[in-house]
């Protein structure tokens, strides 16, 4: 089963967020993937925006913002 969707933060522990996107972007069986970005330094947006993201958020996030914003990636309105 090939994932969907990804909701990860720019700053994890042992790996950035900003590899990860890397990592899913190489990936050819991962085209389709849709990737919300969360992140507490919102000037880095447009770096990780060129790799394809479809939406993000910055922190701190409210539980409303993150509903609505997984809404409209999951209605391809992003």
């Amino acid at each position: 089963m090939r994932p969907r969707r990804a909701c990860f933060d720019l700053a994890m522990p042992h790996v950035s967020g900003y590899e990860v996107l890397q990592y899913v972007r190489g990936q050819s069986r991962l085209d389709n993937m849709k990737v919300l970005i969360l992140t507490a330094r919102p000037n880095l947006v447009p770096e990780v925006a060129a790799l394809g993201i479809d939406g993000w958020l910055s922190k701190p996030i409210m539980p409303a913002d993150l509903t609505q914003a997984v809404n409209q990636i999951l209605a391809g309105i992003c």
